[in-house]
């Protein structure tokens, strides 16, 4: 029994070695830092946006400088609108373990609280892209409403919960090098 565990061990760590690391570094870490980088640096330039307005400056290298900003922060914003919402969603969806074996692991029927607790680590990736995805979308309904202050809130809030999200594409190395 050791022996088989042993194998099975030695199976996966080699299936990792061989092209397990490569494809999640090109199909998770590598996309989804991309698109951490571009969505704080929109929250760096929204925040600096709404300062600028909030002090009502009126002079003109800020106007230029902002203009700049402008057109940059709009094409990242439309980029991780209509690219990064869809792709965090597609994400969440193909990454949920919903199976009632995974909730409930010995399948005696009875789910207790490690098996709750093991169920949210399972899906917690999952749970903060869709999270993330819906904020992001809320995030928008607020500029059109007008609502700087609680748009900024959110965008923190949101940028929290991405950062964190990063901590889950580098499991897979704690656990196979």
């Amino acid at each position: 029994h050791e022996e088989t565990s042993t194998l099975i061990k030695d199976l996966v760590r080699e299936k990792w070695d061989r092209f397990g690391r490569r494809m999640h570094i090109t199909k998770r870490v590598m996309p989804y830092l991309s698109f951490v980088l571009c969505w704080t640096t929109i929250c760096v330039m929204r925040s600096a946006q709404v300062r600028i307005e909030t002090l009502q400056s009126s002079q003109k290298e800020i106007d230029t400088l902002n203009e700049v900003q402008t057109v940059l922060r709009t094409t990242m914003e439309g980029v991780v609108v209509f690219l990064g919402v869809p792709t965090l969603a597609r994400s969440a969806w193909s990454g949920m373990r919903t199976k009632i074996s995974d909730l409930d692991t010995n399948l005696d029927g009875c789910i207790d609280a490690s098996e709750k607790v093991l169920f949210l680590y399972k899906n917690m990736s999952s749970l903060l892209d869709f999270f993330s995805a819906l904020c992001i979308v809320f995030c928008a309904f607020l500029r059109a409403a007008g609502q700087q202050n609680t748009e900024l809130d959110v965008l923190a809030i949101v940028s929290v919960v991405i950062w964190c999200n990063i901590l889950t594409c580098f499991v897979p190395f704690r656990f196979f090098g």
